[in-house]
């Protein structure tokens, strides 16, 4: 009788298992639609030098462009534009955003008072546009201001964003000889087109040399005119 023989294994004929057509749901948080600020230790505050912030709105908050809005907005800002250790010296309105240059002495006296500025414009807003849920899209973005350089590039940031946007649409832009109506420009004395010392209501007077004169060393007067980048 012959020795019994090991017979080779055909790979094609290996039986594998069907992949499944269901995906795999992957632990933890679906990405959002929308990059938000991550959680990280935010950078040490000090009150010489101002802070650049951002508040973004949620996808389903109206319009913030609006006239009803604005005077909302601009009401509670002045019940709330200085509170000793914090400060919003400018600000501009865009559809689902607000930007504000602020003062803080320290890095908890800027997260208490952006806290602060964040619920009364939640508030506002829900009263005004009459609906209710969340208002603001994650954590407020912030940039120290180191220099003057940063500080001026800022002000033209904030005061002329506006421009930045109509342009991004395609609209052919004019020379300006009045700023946006939804800043807080009508307060700055120092534009060249715009030499007017009134009152300030809704911001608060800026304490720190960046903001009150040292921008102007970093490239002179700013024109109403000019494209922030």
């Amino acid at each position: 009788m012959a020795d019994p023989q090991q017979l080779s294994l055909d790979q094609r004929f290996v039986h594998r298992r069907a992949p499944s057509r269901r995906r795999k749901k992957k632990p933890g948080r679906k990405p959002a639609p929308r990059a938000r600020v991550l959680h990280r230790e935010r950078v040490a505050v000090r009150k010489e030098h101002p802070v650049h912030a951002t508040l973004r709105m949620r996808r389903d908050v109206p319009s913030l462009r609006n006239r009803k809005w604005i005077r909302a907005f601009r009401e509670t800002l002045e019940r709330g534009c200085e509170r000793g250790d914090f400060r919003v010296a400018h600000y501009s309105v865009q559809r689902d955003h607000v930007h504000m240059i602020v003062e803080a002495t320290k890095k908890k006296a800027l997260a208490s008072g952006m806290k602060n500025i964040g619920a009364r414009i939640a508030l506002a807003l829900n009263r005004v546009f009459r609906r209710r849920g969340r208002v603001l899209d994650g954590r407020f973005h912030s940039v120290v201001l180191g220099t003057p350089r940063q500080a001026r590039n800022a002000l033209r940031y904030v005061l002329l964003n506006d421009r930045k946007h109509r342009r991004q649409r395609g609209e052919r832009l004019a020379r300006s000889s009045a700023p946006d109506s939804h800043s807080s420009g009508r307060f700055f004395e120092s534009c060249n087109e715009r030499m007017k010392a009134i009152p300030r209501i809704e911001v608060a007077r800026p304490r720190s040399w960046l903001l009150a004169k040292g921008w102007q060393r970093g490239g002179g007067p700013i024109s109403l005119s000019e494209v922030p980048g």
